[in-house]
């Protein structure tokens, strides 16, 4: 015989009435001196409890039933899920690679460059995110036209404007040196800055004139860790106007805080390094 889904609901609803009721008439047999005080009440109790057992009475049947469906159907279950997981990422590979990206890893962690894309196939979402989950940048639904989208907007709007290497280096100077005036230099080396430190003043020295003009939120500019990594990650030269840009290594306890490490990435696939601190220092030229 076939398991009836709508007759097992119905079932379990009344063992689980019949549970409630045996339950609630036991709470009230048990008020202490409640037989001396009202005996005729607490019968109907009993009347009660053991119309709940016979029903209750049925519940092995029932059990027995639900358990066989329920192995029978874990196996289609199962197979359904390796074959929507299957047909996501080939969809996703076949999307992003028309973007001109490629797909990496195995579900539930893939990558696509330097993003990595976290299924959570129970709630059916995904996170993305910016480098080794080091940055949330969106969550979506688990659609690979949804993903592929969202995936090639966050790297498109990375890349979206070139990057003036040597602009780009005067202002992260500037920003280092008013970063330093701000913050306590290290004891062992003044020249340490801070990332976060250096983030919060290069993010003011890169607003235009508009903003200065004019500051709010109409003309302010957002420049976040996420752009400041990437572009970090873009420079081919660290040397402007006779100064060096180094980058300290951060420890592992520096890397549990975002406000005190930064992820930049060495390559455009992904592989990179936490940092704590810059610092920018003379140029030894040889005699």
């Amino acid at each position: 015989m076939s398991f009836d889904i709508v007759v097992a609901i119905k079932q379990l609803g009344r063992l689980s009435k019949a549970i409630k009721d045996a339950e609630s008439n036991l709470k009230t047999f048990h008020t202490p001196g409640a037989v001396e005080s009202d005996p005729f009440a607490q019968g109907t109790c009993l009347v009660e409890i053991k119309r709940a057992v016979d029903v209750l009475r049925e519940a092995p049947a029932v059990l027995s039933d639900l358990d066989m469906w329920h192995n029978q159907t874990m196996a289609n279950v199962k197979q359904a899920q390796e074959h929507f997981k299957t047909t996501l990422a080939a969809e996703l590979a076949q999307k992003v690679a028309d973007a001109g990206y490629t797909l990496e890893g195995r579900i539930p962690e893939l990558r696509v460059a330097l993003l990595t894309i976290e299924l959570l196939l129970g709630d059916g979402l995904a996170r993305i995110w910016y480098g080794p989950k080091t940055e949330l940048l969106d969550k979506v639904a688990l659609n690979a036209a949804i993903l592929s989208n969202t995936i090639t907007t966050h790297l498109r709007t990375l890349a979206a404007e070139p990057l003036d290497e040597c602009q780009f280096l005067r202002d992260l100077l500037k920003a280092w040196q008013l970063a330093r005036l701000r913050t306590n230099a290290a004891e062992s080396d003044p020249t340490l800055v801070p990332v976060g430190a250096i983030l919060a003043e290069l993010t003011l020295v890169r607003q235009p004139r508009t903003f200065w003009l004019n500051p709010n939120r109409a003309t302010f500019v957002n420049y976040g860790r996420v752009q400041f990594s990437y572009d970090m990650c873009r420079l081919t030269t660290r040397v402007v106007d006779g100064m060096e840009c180094k980058l300290t290594v951060a420890t592992r306890d520096q890397t549990k805080m975002p406000h005190t490490s930064l992820w930049i990435p060495r390559t455009v696939h992904g592989e990179g390094t936490h940092f704590s601190a810059i610092s920018f220092r003379p140029i030894q030229r040889d005699e």
